[in-house]
This record gives C-alpha cells, sequence and structure tokens, in this order.
C-alpha cells in the first residue's frame, strides 16, 4: 500500500517543465519525477502527488527530501531547489520547496 505524499512550489518565469527529485535522508537514490508546465501558470502554486511510497528502511523511516528543479524548452535545468523534508503524518505529507529560474 505505502504512503502518500504532495510536493508544492511556486511555478517560476521561463519553465517549460519541472523536474522533482524525491529520496529518503541519507540515501543517493533519487527518483525523478517530471511535471509539465500548464498554460499560464506563472505565478501559481505547482503540485505533484506521488503514491504508494515504500520506504527502504521500513515504518520507522517515513521521512523524504523533495527538491525542485525548473526546466526551459531547451531542456537547461536549473540548479536543484534547497531540500524540503516531511515526516508523515504529522506534517500530513506535504512538502513545499521552491523552484528556481533556470538559465540556458
Amino acid at each position: 500500500r505505502g504512503c502518500s505524499l504532495v510536493v508544492q512550489w511556486a511555478a517560476v518565469a521561463g519553465a517549460a517543465a519541472y523536474v522533482v527529485e524525491l529520496r529518503e535522508p541519507g540515501s543517493k537514490q533519487v527518483e525523478r519525477f517530471m511535471r509539465p508546465v500548464p498554460p499560464q501558470a506563472f505565478g501559481s502554486l505547482m503540485e505533484l502527488r506521488v503514491e504508494g511510497l515504500r520506504p527502504r528502511g521500513g515504518p520507522s523511516s517515513m521521512c523524504h527530501i523533495a527538491q525542485v528543479r525548473s526546466v526551459a524548452a531547451c531542456g537547461c535545468e536549473s540548479e536543484q531547489s534547497p531540500p524540503a523534508m516531511v515526516q508523515p503524518p504529522r506534517d500530513a505529507g506535504i512538502l513545499a520547496a521552491r523552484a528556481a529560474q533556470v538559465a540556458c
């Protein structure tokens, strides 16, 4: 069954898509999720819902870290955002991250 979480961030100018990188603390294994930018998204709140997460360390390691990158139309990616961490159920599974603008 696993757990679920939502990663939220504000849309930035010049982004054609966003990459959300998700990992457990201390792990080098990163899962990348791509999210296209809907029309007229600048300044709006973007989100990615991830369900069915199964922590590798069992129920005691249900903490996750998310970082967001913006992607330009040319495919260039921004630096990753500062890490945002969540540990359900206290934080209700919502991560807030800040996307950076990409410079090609």
